[in-house]
């Protein structure tokens, strides 16, 4: 998966490290990893949005999602502009399930930044669950025409036109995911459904073994794949 936030980096914390370069080994060890870096740096700098921003993915990433949002706000708070803020805030509070409002900041960060292909990744994941179908297509389509290469926009593109009965559209994009990500088995197995879905059990065949030699512990493969040899033989 694609990272799902944005972030300056963590150059800050090599500046400050490099500022600081004069204080005492015991007063440095505060810095020995990212929270304590952007902590110390709040605590100094309360008003930097960067800093915000920057705790709250490192808080993202280590599953303290609640305390991430808390800092992703206050970030939009000290700079209502912030390059990242509007987008980050929107992602996180979609994988907490709080859908409207994610959307609301989703497509805030848009108008800001029009060409953020995760952006309209995101909110059309957002949008899929809150089963606004045709929208999630059509942004799954925007972020697909900025990264062509995105190999999640077209599984999650393709398994909606295939809930909608466009198998044949549903066929290209598993299709392209699969050429972007061919040792993936779940990307197999997505093929494989899609060409039974289309009536080509023949076809899926192939695509199910494959999946189950990449990951032989792949769930659904093998009942799907012995369904199948078994119609294969009446």
């Amino acid at each position: 998966m694609r990272e799902s936030y944005q972030a300056i980096g963590y150059g800050l914390c090599i500046l400050l490290l490099a500022t600081l370069a004069s204080l005492s080994f015991a007063q440095s060890r505060n810095y020995r990893d990212n929270e304590t870096c952007f902590r110390a740096v709040l605590a100094r700098n309360p008003q930097s949005a960067t800093a915000h921003n920057n705790l709250a993915n490192t808080l993202r990433k280590k599953g303290a999602l609640d305390e991430a949002i808390v800092h992703y706000r206050r970030a939009l708070v000290v700079d209502p502009d912030y390059e990242f803020g509007r987008f980050n805030l929107g992602s996180a509070l979609a994988e907490r399930g709080e859908i409207p409002e994610a959307i609301g900041w989703l497509k805030a960060a848009l108008t800001t930044d029009p060409n953020n292909a995760n952006a309209y990744y995101t909110l059309a994941n957002a949008l899929a669950r809150q089963n606004n179908r045709s929208d999630a297509i059509a942004y799954y389509g925007r972020a697909l025409r900025l990264a062509p290469d995105f190999p999640d926009a077209h599984t999650n593109l393709a398994n909606l036109l295939l809930e909608t009965g466009n198998s044949a559209g549903a066929l290209e994009h598993y299709r392209e995911a699969l050429r972007l990500e061919p040792n993936n088995p779940q990307a197999h197995y997505n093929l494989a459904v899609g060409l039974v879905r289309a009536g080509q059990n023949d076809a899926a065949i192939p695509e199910l073994r494959a999946a189950l030699q990449l990951d032989p512990k792949y769930p659904d493969a093998e009942p799907l794949l012995n369904d199948l040899l078994s119609r294969s033989r009446r």
